[in-house]
């Protein structure tokens, strides 16, 4: 009997024993190959969005190390490793180097789920080709119980309704996230064809104190409003690219969408205003 490959994702606390006994149980007496991937979790969206994951990943390390140790058996043959913060983007990364038979995901119960656990199963299966399997994990016992699986040969997940996906490779984007690139992108090269315009004019304002190696003081603060715009439009535009990944919906995500769709027009407009001073 060939042996199965068995991707599990464990992003909660759980005994090695408890684990191999549930991948004893489903293997119907062969042989199962498991890597097992422990995501470095974090206390909150925000410092997974920020990349505060330092505790984390050392809280995850303990966690594999704990599990690996009573998970290997005369019929299960495991190794493991550390994921992404994202329990799904640590099973997607993995599935590309480990093309696993199915995938088990491992949670505590719904009335202890943390926030990286909501809809965490349902969003698996929409998302991976290999079945799904959910267990959670039952209280003080420690043991597992399963919940739900997927059927096999699911396709990737659709963009949600109102987003629109312009190429495998990027995350979908809402129309307002995709209006705010086109005004980041117009927008910035309405500004430093302003700056341009106002430096390549040294006569304008030849009375006024000089900047800029001999340019007037429009011509600075034009420049000045381009710098800042090419850097905040590039920020805005890798941001939302960023938290789309993640399909993060909080306030930093709502911050970067709204911020060239509405700051780029007010800085061409105080540009405008500076240059006819």
């Amino acid at each position: 009997m060939a042996s199965k490959r068995l991707l599990v994702i464990a992003p909660v606390a759980l005994e090695g024993s408890a684990l191999r006994e549930e991948i004893e149980r489903r293997s119907d007496g062969g042989s199962t190959e498991v890597r097992l991937v422990t995501p470095a979790v974090t206390g909150s969206k925000v410092k997974t969005v920020l990349g505060d994951v330092d505790d984390a990943i050392v809280d995850a390390e303990t966690r594999l190390e704990d599990s690996i140790e009573g998970l290997r058996s005369d019929r299960v043959s495991a190794s493991g490793k550390v994921g992404d913060a994202d329990p799904l983007v640590a099973a997607e990364d993995e599935l590309g180097l480990f093309p696993a038979d199915e995938v088990l995901i491992v949670t505590h119960r719904d009335a202890e789920a943390e926030w990286f656990e909501e809809d965490l199963f349902e969003r698996a299966a929409e998302r991976f080709e290999p079945q799904v399997t959910h267990v959670e994990l039952s209280g003080d016992s420690g043991g597992l119980t399963e919940t739900e699986h997927s059927s096999a040969g699911i396709a990737r997940d659709d963009p949600d309704e109102g987003e629109l996906e312009l190429s495998g490779n990027l995350p979908p984007f809402s129309k307002r996230d995709l209006l705010g690139i086109v005004v980041a992108f117009a927008g910035t090269l309405v500004l430093v064809l302003l700056a341009a315009e106002a430096v390549g004019d040294p006569g304008r304002d030849a009375d006024r104190d000089q900047l800029l190696g001999g340019h007037s003081g429009a011509a600075a603060g034009r420049v000045l409003i381009a710098i800042a715009f090419i850097l905040i439009n590039l920020a805005h535009v890798i941001g939302l690219i960023f938290f789309n990944s993640l399909r993060y919906r909080g306030f930093g995500q709502s911050l970067f969408a709204n911020m060239s769709l509405f700051g780029t027009p007010v800085a061409i407009v105080v540009s405008l205003l500076i240059g006819a001073g």
